[in-house]
Formats: structure tokens, C-alpha cells, sequence
């Protein structure tokens, strides 16, 4: 079916009306950054940033150590994927694959731990940490972060475990492979795209 022209040429003005929409707070943010505070509140904002501006950049980065904070930002964010996705994966194939008594006990906890508010566990870890010599560390930080996300990554993992075909990981049994060699070598090459998701 041929696309009319003009349809095609509204369906391109409303997304790049959207997506200015969306881009516009991002690009705003710059903009104000770069502007002197006197002018932040005037009658006629200006919409172009003031490039003779851009060296503040380069004064925070002197004056504060922000490099420091984005380096412990990047060590916390991908200790707390990795740490999160290598524990949740066994318990995630475990619940999907195997049964046991209390097994939807146990699913049903993962479940509602999601429910409670973060600021229960808060009093609780902060006492752990504090005997076991974590606090203010970047290994604290993990763990804490990894508490959280560990029961929502598990039950992502679950679903997806779920709607892999038993056959696939029969035939792989069949070839000799272990419960681990199948979790390594069939089921977490198949649920890839969960994976990068949950991470």
C-alpha cells in the first residue's frame, strides 16, 4: 500500500515535535549552566548557552572532586549489576526448574519484599555493616544496593527461564553436560536479551 506524502510528513512532525519535547528539559539544563546567575531570572531567557561560559565546567571539576564521585558512581553502579546478576541467575533457574517443598513460599517472599519500603531495611543493614566494618566504603555500597535488586532480578529471570522449551536443556542432558554446564552452556546464552535488560 503506497503511503500518502502528506501523511508521512505529519507522522515526522509529530515525532520530532516529541522528541523535542522530550530533549528540550536536557537541552534547558545546559543552557542554564551555562548562564550567569543574574541572568537566570530575566523577562526574555536567553535559549542559545553562553559559551564564553563553558569554563565553569573546568572550574567544578578543579574545585570539587566530581571526578572522584563519577568514579565511584561507575565502580557502584557495575559492582552492583555484576553482584546482582551472578546471584540472582541459580535461584532464578532453581525456581523455574526444580521442585521443592515451600517453593512458592519462597517465590511468594521474593515477591513481597518488593512491596516493603526501602527505609525498613536501612536501620537493619546499617547495623550489619557497622560490625562488619563497611560502612562508608564502596563495598558497603554494593552490598546494600545488591540487597535490593537481587529478589526483582530473580523473578525477571524466572519468567524468562520459564518460557525456554525443557527439550532444549533435556537434549543438552543427553550429552552429558551437568546442571551447571546447562545453566552456563544453553540457558543463560537464551535468556541474553533478560540479561541486558535486568542489568
Amino acid at each position: 500500500m503506497k503511503t500518502n506524502p502528506w501523511q508521512h510528513a505529519v507522522r515526522m512532525i509529530a515525532v520530532l515535535a516529541l522528541l523535542g519535547v522530550a530533549v528540550f528539559p536536557i537541552y534547558w539544563m545546559l543552557v542554564t549552566s551555562l548562564t550567569p546567575s543574574g541572568d537566570l531570572f530575566v523577562d526574555r531567557p536567553h535559549f542559545l548557552p553562553s559559551l564564553f561560559e563553558a569554563g565553569i565546567y573546568l572550574e567544578v571539576f578543579k574545585t570539587i572532586p566530581v571526578a572522584t564521585w563519577l568514579l565511584n558512581s561507575t565502580i557502584v553502579a557495575a559492582g552492583t549489576t555484576v553482584l546482582s546478576i551472578v546471584l540472582s541467575i541459580l535461584p532464578a533457574y532453581a525456581l523455574s526448574r526444580f521442585k521443592f517443598a515451600g517453593m512458592g513460599l519462597v517465590g511468594f517472599v521474593l515477591f513481597a519484599t518488593q512491596m516493603l519500603p526501602e527505609a525498613m531495611l536501612v536501620v537493619p543493614l546499617y547495623a550489619i555493616f557497622g560490625k562488619l566494618g563497611l560502612l562508608n566504603s564502596l563495598g558497603g555500597l554494593i552490598l546494600a544496593n545488591t540487597a535490593f535488586t537481587v529478589p526483582v532480578i530473580t523473578w525477571i529471570l524466572k519468567g524468562s527461564i520459564d518460557s525456554l522449551p525443557i527439550e532444549v536443556e533435556e537434549a543438552a542432558r543427553m550429552d552429558g553436560c551437568s546442571k551447571i554446564d546447562i545453566v552456563m552452556a544453553v540457558v543463560i546464552p537464551l535468556i541474553g536479551p533478560t540479561l541486558a535488560a535486568a542489568a
